[in-house]
C-alpha cells in the first residue's frame, strides 16, 4: 500500500493506534505479538462480517482485552458504537468507514507491526507508535 493510502485513511490509522497505545499504557509487558494476534482475529472476524458465519476468536486474557479495544474503535468509526476514551484528541464525529476500508486498516497496521518488530523487537512496533501519540 502507498503513502497515498497512509494519507487518505491517516484518522483511522491514528484511532486504531491511539486505542492499542492506550492499552499499552495499561498493560507495559505486552508486545507486539500480542497487537498481530488481536490484529488477526480481527481481520478474521470483519471478512466473516454479514456472511453469517461464526468466528472463534481465542486469545490470552490480556490479548482480549486489547482485541476488545481495537474492535470498539472499529465499531465506532463503522457507526456502530460510541466514541472512546482514546478518542478524546480526535474529532469524535468522523466520516464513517465500511467494513472493506477498516479491514484495509487492520491488514495496513499489521504489516507495519511486522515492520517495527523487525526493526525494534519484541515492542518496537508500540514504542514506535507511543512516540506520536499524545
Amino acid at each position: 500500500m502507498s503513502d497515498n493510502f497512509e494519507d487518505q485513511y491517516l484518522d483511522v490509522l491514528q484511532n486504531l493506534e491511539a486505542a492499542i497505545a492506550a492499552f499499552f499504557d495499561q498493560h507495559a509487558d505486552i508486545s507486539d505479538a500480542s497487537v498481530d494476534r488481536a490484529l488477526e482475529a480481527l481481520i478474521r472476524l470483519y471478512k466473516a462480517d454479514g456472511s453469517g458465519k461464526t468466528v472463534a476468536v481465542r486469545l490470552s486474557e490480556t490479548d482480549q482485552g486489547l482485541y476488545q479495544a481495537i474492535k470498539d474503535t472499529v465499531e465506532w468509526r463503522l457507526g456502530r458504537g460510541q466514541p472512546l476514551p482514546t478518542t478524546a484528541t480526535f474529532d469524535l464525529h468522523p466520516e464513517l468507514k465500511t467494513v472493506d476500508e477498516m479491514l484495509a486498516c487492520l491488514k495496513r497496521i499489521r504489516k507495519s507491526v511486522a515492520f517495527w518488530t523487525k526493526e525494534g523487537g519484541r515492542q518496537g512496533y508500540l514504542n514506535y507508535i507511543r512516540q506520536f501519540l499524545p
